[in-house]
């Protein structure tokens, strides 16, 4: 345990360093860095909590340690939208993680991209405001994950970050990174207790905001720090006419914390029941206070519940093992949380699927 302690405040120091040091986020990039939508329609249907998770690449969006607890190989896309009134915004994710030589090492790569589409919104840059042409995001990762103790995964994502703002301006580029760590303590043969410690934008990374005429403007991005814990389990279940199958289930929770802000701390819960390896059933809750920049028709507070559900496909079964996949569809569709009263009428619901393949080995079939 002092171990432990001491590998948590190896992370966490530094971070408080750099939050003392000005780099003090306003707002911009809130849809991104924040987790607006996430890669896995797993994790958003459990209240957005994954950091204590684990087990693919796409939790390594919120804690590079998640890799480390892959078994083999994995292979996942995702794609959500549309983002609040941005009817033709999109999220789009890929991702790839391997074992390195049946080794303590796993390692992979991403692209995590949002397609803001058409839109009225504008941006001010050096006091001038233009409104946005053809903005996109395009963030770029490499992973690493080693467990260094027993149970101890410790992760790092190197990011480069990409920004364009207009059509007929250059984007703008910021190298970030992200530590974490994940610890599994096995309970019993069927209970494991995991915990989960992320900071992300680890350095305080900034980025240049770049005008159309060459202007520009450094804005400091958030770093984000997300605790938290899950407990898992498996029993059995019977089913009239079908026999006796497994019934696996999960209980998540996790707190947020802007370190270069006030405002922006949130509080996740979630839960997931799998019944016969087949359907997973989700359902989650979320509360975040916001900064309503004095303004009343803005909210405080935002608050919601999320649901969702998937099928694990077992390839492996079905091609009698020429196929040593599994294939996991999660999928969910949810209305967004409002943020002001000044968004007026229905707001689409976010809508996601979120596809992973993982490679099983002989002991897993």
């Amino acid at each position: 345990m002092r171990t432990i302690l001491f590998a948590l405040l190896y992370v966490m120091i530094p971070s408080l360093v750099w939050a003392q040091d000005g780099r003090r986020y306003s707002n911009g990039q809130e849809e991104y860095f924040g987790g607006a939508q996430l890669p896995s329609m797993r994790a958003e249907a459990m209240g957005r909590a994954q950091v204590a998770i684990g087990g693919s690449i796409m939790q390594n969006f919120i804690n590079p340690a998640s890799i480390g607890t892959i078994k083999f190989r994995s292979l996942d896309v995702s794609s959500s939208g549309p983002f609040y009134l941005l009817d033709e915004s999109d999220y789009g994710y890929v991702g790839f993680a391997q074992r390195i030589n049946d080794s303590k090492w796993v390692g992979g790569v991403s692209v995590r991209a949002f397609l803001v589409g058409p839109t009225t919104f504008d941006a001010t840059i050096n006091g001038q405001k233009y409104e946005l042409d053809k903005s996109r995001t395009i963030n770029t990762t490499v992973s690493v994950a080693r467990e260094i103790l027993p149970g101890l995964q410790l992760g790092l994502n190197a990011n480069l970050y990409r920004l364009r703002l207009f059509r007929d301006a250059d984007a703008g580029h910021m190298p970030h990174l992200d530590l974490g760590l994940l610890y599994t303590k096995a309970l019993s043969a069927e209970q494991n207790l995991r915990l989960g410690l992320s900071v992300n934008n680890f350095l305080f990374g900034r980025i240049a905001y770049k005008a159309p005429n060459g202007d520009e403007d450094i804005f400091n991005m958030p770093a984000i720090m997300r605790v938290g814990a899950s407990y898992s389990g498996e029993s059995s279940i019977s089913l009239p006419q079908s026999g006796t199958g497994s019934l696996r289930y999960l209980l998540t929770v996790e707190f947020q914390d802007y370190l270069n802000n006030d405002y922006y701390t949130a509080l996740r819960v979630g839960g997931e029941l799998v019944i016969w390896d087949l359907l997973a059933l989700r359902i989650g809750a979320f509360r975040r206070n916001n900064d309503d920049g004095g303004r009343v028709e803005n909210f405080r507070v935002v608050r919601d519940f999320t649901y969702g559900f998937g099928l694990i496909v077992p390839l492996n079964k079905i091609s009698k093992q020429s196929w040593p996949i599994r294939m996991h569809l999660d999928y969910t569709s949810l209305q967004q949380a409002r943020t002001s009263n000044f968004i007026s009428g229905r707001i689409p619901n976010m809508r996601g699927l979120s596809i992973r393949l993982a490679w099983i080995i002989d002991s897993q079939s």
